[in-house]
């Protein structure tokens, strides 16, 4: 069964072949993080921390709800994983957002609601630059309701008629959002203007 993909999906047998879970060694398998940690030649784990904690959990629940044999998929996405860790506020709303705009139909009421509502309040407020003490003090990931929003809203896609091709559809979308939103933060900014004597 693991040649045939091997041989279905071009994998080279130096490679871990993908599957859903955590596994012990490569020789076992490996999720897209687990095989994220190896290209970046640290320890083996499903929690490298050399991705955003955000994209990482969007990355590992969307390699277990994929299908069987369908993990292979996310395989060319590992390697641009490595050193994707933004330090811009905006990454964690953005992707509970994104992971909840791809839900059909959207959440109407309830938690999945008023995860969405939160979201779009701290991406409002990292986006008008107002760092107040609660972005700032409940940003990191683990901390807020970011983890189950994208939980939730990635079960909901891969529920759809076509699990597959969106789940893997919405996982670009969010490395192409966190590598746009690495490189405009890595850019130069402008010197705030000094302020004129009154």
């Amino acid at each position: 069964m693991r040649k045939d993909i091997r041989a279905r999906r071009g994998i080279p047998d130096s490679m871990p072949l993908l599957s859903a879970g955590r596994h012990v060694s490569p020789a076992d398998g490996a999720c897209v993080m687990e095989l994220v940690s190896v290209l970046a030649g640290l320890r083996w784990t499903d929690r490298p921390r050399c991705t955003h904690p955000a994209l990482a959990e969007l990355a590992r629940v969307i390699n277990d709800r994929l299908p069987d044999g369908e993990q292979a998929r996310l395989a060319p996405y590992a390697p641009q994983l490595v050193g994707l860790r933004p330090k811009d506020l905006r990454v964690t709303p953005s992707l509970v957002q994104l992971c909840i705009d791809a839900r059909e139909p959207a959440p109407a009421s309830g938690a999945p609601r008023r995860r969405a509502r939160r979201a779009a309040r701290r991406l409002q407020a990292a986006c008008g630059g107002r760092h107040r003490w609660w972005l700032t003090v409940t940003e990191p990931f683990y901390r807020t309701g970011s983890r189950q929003a994208i939980d939730d809203a990635v079960l909901e896609v891969a529920r759809g008629p076509h699990p597959a091709r969106e789940l893997v559809a919405l996982f670009e979308r969010a490395v192409t959002l966190c590598t746009y939103l690495r490189d405009s933060s890595a850019a130069p900014r402008q010197p705030a203007p000094s302020p004129q004597p009154g």
